[in-house]
């Protein structure tokens, strides 16, 4: 309803028209107004405004006005009047508080001089579901459907902020995994990982279209391809890896688009130049963050089909077999004799695939030399002389090895010297040839000593060389003289680990490799693995002991370097932080038994790290029953270290077993030791090994927004976890986080139970234990006395999310309500934001206020979101209580008041001030004003100003409601303002004479009171009211018949004749005039020409024409006088705007048309003697003579003409 100063304004205008009526101006063309739309919708966003506008246009040429408001106080009317033939009315909805789904329905109300017009406007708010190609996404199945489709669009959609509106009834368990799965953005695999996880899809699989690949005798390098099959949907990714040097990919890694359709060709290569004769063996791995899939690869390679570069591989492998010969020879694992026959055949093989490969001729002669056959090698020599010298340059290590065989055989022209000389020379030229090192070191004169050839070698390794030759020719100096080793790296490193691989350690040896360790300060793997061998060759407590110094120096607490410690403290060796060590490396999985020494050495004090204590007191603790002594020993330090634990707020599996054997109900008894033990109690541990590469473990409620990250050390997490509607996932390295496809539980390291049971008592505000009493199960709330003040604590401390919160806030309002706890009800409510409260909880919210007299909080509620949803017996409540304090103070409430009570009328629960405040402030249709009207007379309310704006509307506008009558009664009754009572009874008068009407005999009740009050009412009431009277007779008594000859005096003086006079000719003398007439009456437009063309039948020939008076507007009349016999036939016309005449009406009276129910005048005597004569009926004649002549002489005595 529209309530306020500017419709006062509205209805002073509107009184404009009671003067209007109470000069004579009624207007009774109201016409019609047409409008651009039958009704206005808009569909908003929540929270968003709209506006618009819609055309008004009058139907005729008569101008129109009126005024324009809406029903509903959050559409604003911004043109509030329009006037003129058309205009154009502009709105603005406000839709700043409501909610998705949320309809506001009202109507514009349109008061015109053209009638009352309501056009209905329906506000819809969207429902706020996610939007898509394929439509709105309402729930999960939903969003699968879209992922199946269109998944780069359901990626985007994933990461919204809006998406967790989906997760709403049975989805509603899906939300915590949600929330650990999207916290990286943009990550296809996790969005597959949350599908997979709720079971809408399975994992991606790649199936090869061969399990196996066999290949034989590939050309040159060739291109093979392997169709991999993608079965199911969703992330799309893999790496393609290969295990074989000969192997080649084209694609190191997959994805979607990689793919056709389902299917994607894998191109990969086999390089022949890496393969050797016979099978070689690899594999493609298709490798995904979910597992692999592996093909194996054999490639078969026979003599027949190998190139060049296949024949000089296989030639380097049989190189490499005559070294290994050579090798197993010098180290004496061979005799003589077997490595003769080897080196041999593996020759004789080289000779037989190539009888010209040098280096198999110049093997050949030096076999023969060995074999003494000195004659035979050196006529082959002269044979391969000129061979050797074409490769002297580009292989003169060949041509060097070629002087080499020659220097072996005893010749007098033999230059010794000479041979040396020139591979010396070669060697400087070519120092990187570790052959020509060789060569040059049994060569040369110069490299006979030891120390020579070592430095020789050493140079050699610094230069690269790795070869078993030069190792070889090293150990053997090293073995002859163990002082050479000088330090333990480098080349002497490789020549010792060479001795320990190949089991040549002396004792000599590992002395001087134990006194070079204990003088080497810096730690060195390799020097490490050097002492190990040595060790396993002479296992002496001295090389133990400084292999445990140096892994201590380096701070190796590993399991490998647990080993080393665990057999130092076997052997009882004195180490500096042996123990330390010992405890830090140990392995935390096994139930090995800690030694008796290590127990004892740290029963007096132990400053190792937390976890390594814990581990060592927690096995004193589960071996007490087997060493009570021990325990007693431990029992204060362990004690003191739990103490220190809690409030470092630490707990792990060991820790776990002391807080259970220390923590009492005396250590409970102290508060802040109570508060540290909640702290710890809740933390469970997560074992990621299954993911490798795990570096956090993610943890998400579904009760409370948002995730936690806690780092993986060592394949373990420890978690916080307070209830059971949480989601764990596992993150790697690449950010990927694993859920459904991650076999990992968290493991309770406390278990509920006394401890628990005594936190509840103790402890009053913390977050694990105010979570697990409140969090009981998923998503439900069970608020009770023992965990209200719970409850509290977490809404105050934001341990809850949003949604969650205002489910929890309206749980506990009721409980504070059912519990009749009013102090905490209302210290609650006072506090209480609206947007603390769940949109389909608010209306109960805002009856708890009502409950406790918070009208005003109440109201700004209602007028935020709107009275929708509340019951109408709570919306009386609030009127009842906030009206007495804010009825006499204008302000922005006055509209929504206003329609807040016209909604509860109904209900009935409306009370006497509710209701004044309502006839005072509220304008609207007719029917509106009238529904409110009818409940205050129920409760016997005055509504003579209500009453008084009815009138003025009905005048205005034109309007009818049934009652319009008895309002009126009602307000003539009750000190009414005379213009607009005066102008209310002209204008039913003009209903009922001029428009016909039926109008209640009250309408005429009032009328009379009126005459007798004095009251100038107007000619068309005297004609209604004249009317009445001799339509119904009987109603003409003694206090009506003087004001019925008053308002007949008027007329008469006004020369108005209307065809009920004839009724009343008998009322009084002067109206004696009208018995023997007929009166014709014509109703038409005003201020028409209306004409009457008459013939009398027996008298006349032509038709006259005689004007017809107008008595009133459009109200035209005539008199006629006819004697029986005579006919009168006549019709109207009336003037037409174009000066024609236009026929409206034609009949025919005769004597039998004036019936006999007038009173008779002397004419009708003179008529009646006519009818007796005609009937020859001529004593009646003579009686009526006698009759005429009688009025005739009284009329002359009594009415004669006064002379004088």
């Amino acid at each position: 309803m529209f309530v306020g100063l500017r419709f006062g304004i509205i209805f002073i205008s509107m009184r404009r028209i009671i003067e209007s009526i109470n000069n004579g101006l009624i207007q009774r063309e109201f016409g019609t107004l047409t409008f651009s739309v039958s009704r206005v919708e808009h569909t908003i966003r929540p929270g968003a405004t709209c506006e618009g506008s819609f055309s008004v246009t009058a139907s005729s040429h008569a101008l129109s006005e009126g005024y324009v408001y809406s029903d509903d106080y959050r559409m604003e009317c911004i043109t509030t009047e329009f006037s003129g033939m058309q205009d154009e009315i502009a709105y603005r909805f406000n839709g700043t508080d409501l909610i998705p789904g949320q309809e506001v329905k009202g109507n514009f109300v349109l008061l015109s001089n053209r009638g009352e017009y309501q056009i209905p406007f329906s506000i819809s708010v969207e429902s706020e579901f996610l939007q898509s190609s394929i439509g709105p996404i309402r729930n999960v199945f939903h969003f699968t459907n879209l992922a199946r489709t269109k998944w780069d669009e359901a990626l985007a959609l994933f990461y919204s902020p809006r998406f967790e509106e989906i997760f709403t009834g049975p989805d509603r368990e899906f939300l915590a995994l949600y929330r650990c799965l999207s916290g990286v953005k943009g990550s296809g695999r996790n969005m597959d990982e949350f599908l997979i996880s709720i079971h809408k899809k399975t994992p991606v699989e790649y199936i090869p279209a061969e399990k196996s690949v066999d290949i034989s005798d590939p050309g040159d390098i060739s291109r093979f391809r392997l169709e991999i099959v993608k079965n199911g949907w969703g992330y799309t990714r893999f790496r393609i890896m290969t295990e074989g040097e000969f192997l080649s990919v084209e694609d190191s890694e997959v994805d979607f688009d990689s793919f056709l359709g389902n299917k994607y060709q894998l191109y990969y290569y086999v390089d022949p130049a890496k393969l050797h004769v016979g099978s070689n063996y690899g594999a493609i791995r298709l490798v995904s963050d979910r597992g692999e899939e592996t093909i194996p690869v054999v490639v078969r390679v026979t003599g027949e089909h190998l190139h060049l570069k296949d024949m000089t591989k296989v030639r380097m492998q049989r190189v490499v077999s005559l070294m290994e010969c050579y090798e197993a020879h010098r180290l004496k694992k061979i005799s003589t004799r077997e490595w003769l026959d080897k080196s041999q055949a593996i020759v004789t093989d080289m000779l037989a695939s190539d009888p010209e490969d040098l280096r198999a001729r110049l093997y050949q002669i030096h076999l023969m030399i060995t074999h003494g056959r000195s004659n035979e090698a050196m006529w082959n020599l002269r044979k391969v002389k000129d061979q050797a010298q074409s490769v002297q340059t580009e292989n003169s290590y060949l041509w060097c090895y070629y002087l080499y065989l020659n220097s072996l055989i005893d010749e007098e022209d033999m230059d010794i010297d000479t041979l040396t000389e020139e591979v010396e020379y070669c060697y400087k030229t070519d120092p990187d040839n570790w052959r020509l090192c060789w060569l040059l070191s049994v060569m040369s004169p110069e490299y006979k000593d030891a120390g020579r050839r070592w430095e020789m070698y050493e140079q050699a390794y610094d230069r690269g060389c790795n070869s078993p030759a030069i190792y070889l020719e090293a150990a053997r100096i090293a073995m002859d003289n163990p002082t050479i080793i000088s330090k333990l790296d480098g080349f002497d490193m490789m020549v010792i680990r060479y001795l320990s691989k190949k089991q040549l350690m002396t004792e000599d040896l590992a002395v001087a490799v134990r006194t070079i360790a204990e003088h080497t300060k810096e730690y060195s793997p390799s020097m490490i693995r050097l002492l190990a061998f040595c060790y396993q060759d002479d296992p002496q407590d001295d090389l133990l002991s400084i292999i445990c110094s140096q892994l201590i120096s380096a701070g190796r607490k590993d399991i490998k370097a647990h080993r080393w410690y665990d057999y130092a403290v076997m052997q009882g060796l004195k180490i500096t932080r042996l123990y330390e060590y010992y405890m830090m490396s140990v392995d935390k999985n096994s139930e090995d038994e800690i030694p008796r020494s290590v127990l004892l050495y740290f029963s007096f004090q132990s400053d190792l790290d937390y976890e390594t204590n814990a581990y060592l007191y927690a096995y004193v603790v589960a071996h007490r029953k087997e060493d009570p002594e021990m325990y007693s020993k431990y029992k204060r330090q362990i004690s003191e270290f739990v103490a220190d634990q809690l409030k470092a707020h630490h707990n792990n599996r060991f820790l776990a077993v002391l807080y259970k054997d220390m923590i009492d109900d005396v250590t409970l008894s102290d508060q802040k030791t109570a508060e540290d033990v909640a702290d710890v109690f809740f933390i469970y541990e997560l074992d990621t090994s299954d993911i490798p590469d795990a570096r956090y473990c993610v943890l998400s409620y579904e009760h409370c927004d948002g995730e936690q990250l806690f780092p993986v050390t060592d394949g373990k997490a420890y978690i916080p976890i307070y209830s059971d509607d949480h989601c764990i996932a596992i993150e790697d390295s690449n950010r990927n986080r694993f859920v459904g496809t991650a076999r990992t539980e968290p493991i309770r390291l406390m278990s509920p139970g006394r401890i628990l049971l005594s936190l509840q008592l103790l402890v009053k505000d913390h977050i694990g234990i105010d979570t697990y009493c409140c969090i009981e199960h998923r998503m439900s709330v069970d608020i009770r006395s023992e965990n209200e003040f719970r409850f509290r604590n977490l809404l105050e401390n934001g341990g809850f999310s949003a949604d969650y919160a205002r489910n929890v806030t309206m749980k506990l309002a009721r409980f504070y309500y059912d519990q009749d706890r009013i102090e905490e009800l209302d210290s609650f409510l006072e506090k209480l934001d609206s947007s603390d409260v769940a949109e389909y909880e608010r209306a109960e919210c805002i009856r708890l206020m009502i409950s406790r007299s918070m009208y005003d909080k109440a109201m700004d509620w209602i007028y935020r979101y709107g009275p929708e949803g509340v019951d109408k017996v709570v919306l009386s409540d609030l009127v009842y209580g906030w009206l007495p304090v804010h009825r006499d103070e204008p302000g922005q409430y006055d509209a929504l008041v206003t329609q807040i009570i016209f909604e509860c009328l109904e209900s009935g629960k409306i009370n006497l001030v509710a209701m004044q405040y309502e006839m005072a402030h509220i304008y609207g249709t007719l029917r509106t004003l009238r529904d409110v009207w009818k409940k205050a007379r129920e409760l016997k309310s005055d509504t003579r100003d209500l009453e008084e704006k009815m009138l003025i509307q009905i005048l205005y506008t034109g309007g009818y409601v049934p009652e319009r009558s008895e309002v009126l009664w009602n307000y003539a009754h009750n000190e009414p303002d005379r213009d607009i009572l005066t102008a209310a009874l002209a204008n039913a008068s003009f209903e009922n004479f001029v428009e016909g009407a039926v109008t209640p005999d009250r309408i005429f009740d009032i009328l009379t009171d009126a005459y007798e009050m004095g009251i100038s009412l107007g000619k068309i009431c005297d004609l209604a009211y004249v009317r009445h009277m001799a339509e119904n007779r009987d109603r003409i008594d003694d206090r009506t018949r003087p004001l019925l000859k008053e308002a007949l005096h008027r007329l008469l003086a006004d020369d108005v004749v209307i065809s009920c006079f004839r009724e009343l000719a008998d009322f009084m003398p002067s109206m004696g005039r009208f018995s023997d007439c007929v009166i014709i009456e014509y109703r038409t437009s005003p201020d028409t020409r209306v004409d009457i063309h008459y013939i009398i039948e027996s008298e006349d020939e032509d038709y006259h024409t005689d004007p017809m008076r107008e008595v009133y507007k459009g109200v035209y009349s005539k008199m006629f006088t006819i004697f029986f016999g005579e006919k009168i036939m006549y019709y109207i016309t009336e003037e037409t705007d174009d000066e024609n005449e236009k026929l409206s009406e034609s009949n025919t009276l005769a004597k039998n048309d004036m019936g006999d129910s007038a009173p008779r005048g002397r004419f009708g005597l003179i008529d009646d003697m006519c009818m007796a004569r005609a009937l020859r009926d001529y004593s009646t004649v003579d009686a009526l003579m006698e009759e005429y002549y009688r009025r005739e002489y009284m009329s002359d005595r009594l009415f004669g003409m006064h002379k004088g």
